[in-house]
Parts: structure tokens; sequence; C-alpha cells
């Protein structure tokens, strides 16, 4: 026992002998840590939840046909009719997104881009049955609400159409 309580002081006492240079290592550390930490882009993800009454919404595009609607072919209804094309173009076009788009590859390319980064899911649990979530990552979160808020106001007034 005298032997490990003599090593223990030995080490400490070796450490404070040292005890500037660990402090100077922790701040070089520290600095460059900061700094690494100022380089990681910000990241904004806006979403919302979605009650959608499936069973009136799907009724008139499964009419006549004989098919198993189930939790991931309702998912992918859904996914479907709010990712389609010309949804995608008039959220682009409202949420401001075609501004700087000026071709026609470019404006592709924006709707390409929104199209990767829209994500549609549902929320776990019983009482979340025709619950759906959409949400969007971006660099600026006033362009995520932006995105989010109009995609679902794109599909409110589609689905009372």
């Amino acid at each position: 026992m005298q032997e490990v309580i003599a090593q223990v002081l030995s080490l400490l006492r070796g450490a404070w002998r040292y005890r500037w240079l660990a402090v100077a290592i922790a701040w070089v550390i520290a600095i460059g840590g900061w700094v690494a930490v100022q380089f990681i882009p910000d990241k904004y993800t806006s979403s919302t939840q979605v009650y959608v009454d499936t069973e009136s919404l799907l009724r008139p595009l499964l009419s006549g046909l004989a098919v198993d609607r189930d939790v991931m072919s309702q998912v992918g209804m859904m996914q479907a009719v709010m990712l389609s094309r010309p949804n995608l173009e008039k959220v682009a076009q409202k949420a401001d997104l075609m501004l700087d788009a000026t071709t026609r590859q470019q404006q592709e390319a924006v709707i390409d881009s929104l199209a990767q980064r829209i994500q549609l899911g549902r929320p776990d649990g019983p009482a979340m049955r025709n619950t759906f979530q959409v949400s969007f990552d971006d660099n600026d979160p006033k362009v995520a609400h932006r995105v989010v808020r109009t995609l679902l106001d794109t599909f409110m007034e589609d689905s009372l159409g």
C-alpha cells in the first residue's frame, strides 16, 4: 500500500512540475476546437405535422383498384401527391427559390434539390395513424420555414380543390 501511495505522489509531483505546459496545451486544443466549430455550417430544420383523412383523400385516387392500403402504401401515396413535380414547382416559385435560377437547368436543379431535402414520414404511436410529418433542412431558417409552410399551403389548396 505504501508503494502505491508513493507512486501516486510521484505522479502528482511530475504533473505539478509540468502544469504550465499542460495548461498551454489545453488552451491550444481548445482554441483549435473553437475555430473548427466556427467553420461548421449552420443547419436549420423546419417541420410540421399534418393530419390527413387518407380515406377521403385517397378514395378518388384508388377508386376501382383492389389495393391494400397499409401504412407504408399510405405514406407512399402521400409522398407521391405532395412531392409531385407540379407541387414542387409551385413550392419553389412561392418560396422564392427560383429567384437566382435563370436557366431551365438551374430551375431543374433547384426543384431536384428541393425534392431531395423534403422529408415526409410518420410519427410513432397508435394515435398518430393519419398524421404525417413534413420537414425540410436548410442553412437559412427563414427559407426552411417558408418551404414547409408553402408545401403545406399548396397541399391544402390542392386537397380542398
